[in-house]
């Protein structure tokens, strides 16, 4: 499950994943990203995957892989961390998953961290700002 939030202001769109984390949402959030109109291509992008309880394996065998690239090429440039729990124990699917997902080397324009202040430097932002962002426009009760 995920939340997708924009903000004008910071120039990010913020996607919170929490519970059970698909492959497939990836690809939801990136068509819903590029059809909303706050959305701008300068944009960085904010994946907290902190909430994150499941996650498998499933959906990353090669051929999804190669279906699903097109949606993913619009964000070839954009900046984009992801922001886990050092302690979530999903962390290692979460690499494995990456790692059949990115083929090549690693990309300098994606970041990963375990402290939003990281991140909110890595994307441009002011950490603060992030954060009452988050608070203001996601209910962890979700």
């Amino acid at each position: 499950m995920y939340k997708l939030l924009i903000s004008g202001d910071l120039n990010l769109a913020v996607v919170i994943h929490f519970g059970a984390f698909s492959s497939k949402e990836t690809v939801s959030v990136a068509q819903e990203l590029l059809a909303d109109s706050r959305y701008n291509k300068g944009y960085g992008v904010l994946q907290d995957l902190r909430r994150v309880k499941t996650v498998n394996l499933n959906d990353t065998d090669r051929a999804f892989v190669e279906q699903t690239r097109k949606y993913f090429m619009p964000f070839f440039k954009t900046k984009i961390a992801m922001l886990y729990d050092p302690d979530n124990p999903v962390n290692g699917i979460h690499d494995e998953r990456r790692n059949r997902f990115e083929k090549g080397p690693p990309q300098s324009n994606h970041f990963q961290c375990y402290k939003l202040s990281k991140a909110a430097e890595f994307l441009g932002v002011d950490e603060q700002d992030l954060g009452l962002f988050i608070e203001r426009n996601f209910d962890s009760q979700e």
